[in-house]
Parts: C-alpha cells; sequence; structure tokens
C-alpha cells in the first residue's frame, strides 16, 4: 500500500477530530447510530411516502406502495404473529431485516404478490431501499470496511472516511475542478454534492479519491444517478432510464450534457454497464 498519496497537506482537508475518529471504532456504537438515525424519526409512513415522490415515482404508484407495506403485508404479518404494529412503525433496520425476511416466506404474500404482477415485492423492495436511504446503511458500511482495515493507518483511515461522508480532499477537488453543478452550472457549491461515479464499494483506494472519479452535483441529480435512474454516454449526454417516472418533477430532462474529459470515459463505462437501469 502507497502511503507516500496521503501527506499532512491531505488530511488538513478532513474535519474529523481524534475523539470522533476514536469513537466511530466502536461497532457497538456504529450499531447504534445507525438505527437511531431511523428511530428517532415519528412518521416513516408519511417519509415513505414523499421518498417515493421524491425518486420520480407517479402519486399513484406511491399511494399503492404505501398503502402495501402500511396495511396489507403488515396485516398478513399480524395474522400470522409475527408482528404487533405495522411495518412503518418499526423503528430500527435490522429489526425491519429480519419481519422483511418472514414477510416473503408467508403463503399469503406470495399468493397476493402473484396476482399482483409482483407489486407486493416491489413495494417491500422499495421500502427496503428508503430505510438504506434513510439510515445512510452503506456509507456506515462503507465506514467500517475502512475502519476495519490493517492494512491502513489511522491517517489514510481519517482521509477515506472524511471522503465518504462527504468532506475532505475529494469533495476540495471536485469543487475546484468543476466550480459549479457539473450539469445544471448552479453555483452555489454549499449544496452540491460531491458524487462518486464509480461507486465507493465498488472502487479502489486510489479511485476513491481521484477527482475524476466524481461529479458536484446538485441533490436531485445526484440521487437520481446514484441509483442508476440517470447516466451519461462517452459524450457526456444524459441517458434516462425508462423506470424513471416523470423525470421533468425532479428537474432530469433530456439534453442534459456536462463536459467529459478523457479520464471520466472510464468510470463513466461501469456506471453505464453496472449501475444505469437501461433506455
Amino acid at each position: 500500500f502507497n502511503t507516500n498519496r496521503y501527506s499532512a497537506k491531505a488530511i488538513s482537508y478532513a474535519y474529523l477530530d481524534d475523539e470522533l475518529f476514536h469513537f466511530m471504532k466502536s461497532s457497538i456504537v456504529s450499531n447504534e447510530l445507525k438505527d437511531a438515525l431511523v428511530s428517532n424519526l415519528s412518521d416513516l409512513a408519511a417519509l415513505y411516502f414523499q421518498w417515493l415522490i421524491d425518486i420520480g415515482k407517479k402519486e399513484k404508484t406511491a399511494e399503492n406502495y404505501s398503502k402495501a407495506v402500511r396495511f396489507s403485508i403488515s396485516k398478513w404479518l399480524k395474522d400470522a404473529g409475527e408482528i404487533r404494529e405495522p411495518i412503518t412503525d418499526i423503528g430500527s433496520y435490522r429489526q425491519f431485516l429480519q419481519v422483511e425476511e418472514k414477510a416473503r416466506q408467508l403463503d399469503t404474500f406470495k399468493r397476493h404478490d402473484s396476482k399482483g404482477n409482483g407489486m407486493y415485492s416491489a413495494a417491500l423492495s422499495s421500502y427496503h431501499k428508503f430505510l438504506v436511504d434513510l439510515a445512510q446503511v452503506d456509507v456506515n458500511a462503507d465506514i467500517r470496511q475502512v475502519m476495519s482495515d490493517d492494512n491502513l493507518t489511522d491517517t489514510e483511515k481519517k482521509i477515506l472516511v472524511s471522503t465518504r461522508i462527504g468532506q475532505g480532499i475529494f469533495r476540495t477537488q471536485l469543487i475546484q475542478l468543476w466550480r459549479k453543478c457539473a450539469v445544471t452550472g448552479y453555483k452555489n457549491t454549499q449544496i452540491l454534492i460531491a458524487s462518486h461515479i464509480k461507486p465507493w464499494r465498488a472502487s479502489s483506494n486510489e479511485e476513491r479519491l481521484d477527482k475524476y472519479n466524481g461529479l458536484l452535483l446538485l441533490a436531485n441529480l445526484d440521487k437520481a444517478f446514484d441509483l442508476g435512474f440517470i447516466s451519461f454516454d462517452e459524450h457526456g449526454r444524459v441517458m434516462i432510464a425508462s423506470d424513471l417516472e416523470n423525470p421533468e418533477i425532479i428537474g432530469v430532462s433530456e439534453g442534459m450534457s456536462f463536459e467529459i474529459r478523457n479520464e471520466h470515459k472510464k468510470y463513466l463505462a461501469y456506471h453505464r454497464a453496472e449501475l444505469f437501469k437501461g433506455l
């Protein structure tokens, strides 16, 4: 592992102090924090509905999914003696995972899902994704992976963790490179997100800090890109997945593009092949 890539100058861009860094080393604390992110939110049902709208689902689809999770699937689980409260009242992500598995094993679920052309499976899967998004589960998992890597020094871990949570040298480099949203040209960098093109967990440590593996984007574009609802071709032109309903509502439209550089192309090729949901 080449430690020369990490310097005192680089670490100055990280905003983790020693106390917080050592606090994050505890897997027990990490799990408690992850659950707290969800359990402190009192109305998951309303948040889930809004999340569906925000990712481009039609209102009718959002209503169907919400009712399926909150009422139908919850009732089947109650009747089977698996839960006492609606799924949307469960405050622990880990507990939800157990409930989700039990729901999919129910004969009642399988029967209704078959008749409904997979609607109940789709609803349950989307609620899972909603909780992952809400609790930043992927971020927590990636941070734990870095923190448990014995091949990294504490200094290297600080840099990588800071990069993963949107701080540090990666974001600074993207701001210096783009100075605005890469696609829309919006210039207030305070509300722009440093987005990896090739996802963090699929990237090497070098790729994680490579400024050409990143786009500076508005939050709506970042989320659509991260979920594979949009990508960009080899000329930097937007590609919109057919699964994205009403893209214009979240500010996505044909003709969007960014000024691509050769260094971006390998990362975008990966994104199109592995993440993009297809035209």
